[in-house]
């Protein structure tokens, strides 16, 4: 499937390329191919984890935005206590 610029009732919209999950993990070359030209030519497609092989994925996703909710959740105060310095400008006050 190929990507472009479309128009619909005079609006602009992309048309993404899907790329499954599940083909990526079984090496199926066409969709790896597909993968490497979405990256090449896009910059960006569309994810399908509708497969079971994708069900561990997107339970490590939760478990981790359940983590970063917790931090950002926690006082500034305790925040610095933590070493921050490979972060660059994303510390606090970087």
């Amino acid at each position: 499937m190929s990507s472009g610029s479309f128009h619909v009732s005079g609006i602009p919209y992309a048309k993404l390329r899907t790329i499954s999950y599940s083909r990526l993990l079984a090496g199926d070359r066409p969709m790896i191919a597909e993968l490497l030209a979405a990256c090449s030519h896009d910059g960006f497609f569309y994810l399908d984890l509708l497969g079971p092989e994708s069900q561990a994925m997107l339970e490590q996703i939760e478990r981790l935005f359940v983590l970063a909710k917790e931090i950002h959740d926690l006082p500034t105060v305790e925040k610095l206590d933590y070493e921050m310095e490979k972060f660059g400008p994303l510390k606090i006050g970087g």
